[in-house]
Parts: structure tokens; C-alpha cells; sequence
């Protein structure tokens, strides 16, 4: 697949529970930059993927 069908992404580390920190979690989560004041601003979705471990 090429990369501009593939999109760009925001990934980040958070905490695992309210109760627990460690192991992080991975958040990865879809994102886009939008032109804003003679700027751009990053627009992330709020649809967030978790990835899922495999330990096969």
C-alpha cells in the first residue's frame, strides 16, 4: 500500500488503567494537518487504535 493512502498517525504512551501505570499502553490514533492563521494546527482523530500483542 502506498504511503499516501495510508495516512498519518499520532502514537503516544498512557497510562495502563486509572489503577495502573506500568506496562504502558500504546494509543495510536489518525491524524491531519489544517491550515489555521497562516499556520496549521494538528487535527487527531478521536477514533483511537489500540494495538493488540500477539505473544504466538
Amino acid at each position: 500500500m502506498e504511503i499516501s493512502r495510508i495516512g498519518t498517525f499520532n502514537g503516544c504512551y498512557a497510562h495502563n488503567s486509572h489503577n495502573k501505570v506500568a506496562p504502558r499502553q500504546t494509543l495510536i490514533a489518525p491524524m491531519k494537518m489544517k491550515r489555521c492563521d497562516g499556520g496549521y494546527r494538528m487535527e487527531v482523530s478521536e477514533k483511537i487504535i489500540i494495538p493488540m500483542i500477539n505473544d504466538k
